[in-house]
């Protein structure tokens, strides 16, 4: 399998990573993949049930397949201390009520 990475854009609030696989062994008649992911944001805590959130979006073939079970997108307001816990681990020492 051969594999390309490219940084294509990085913003202060945004960034895109681009990345190729390409399968040379053409006996395999269904090639797989699987992904796993740790996102994080600095102001994670202190925005959970804010309107202002950050979200985690993983495309492939442009759509995005960073969802929760039930098709909600990954975000703070849906994945944190509150909703969805099972998924989240905070780093936040200096917050009591989260860990």
């Amino acid at each position: 399998m051969n594999f390309q990475l490219n940084v294509k854009v990085c913003f202060d609030t945004q960034c895109v990573i681009e990345f190729e696989f390409r399968c040379s062994n053409i006996s395999l008649s269904s090639p797989e993949i699987s992904f796993q992911y740790m996102w994080g944001s600095e102001e994670y805590n202190e925005y959970v049930g804010s309107p202002y959130t950050d979200v985690f979006a993983f495309f492939l073939n442009n759509e995005n397949i960073a969802k929760l079970s039930d098709g909600t997108n990954v975000g703070i307001n849906s994945v944190n201390h509150r909703n969805n816990s099972q998924l989240f681990i905070s780093n936040d020492m200096d917050d009591p009520s989260v860990g």
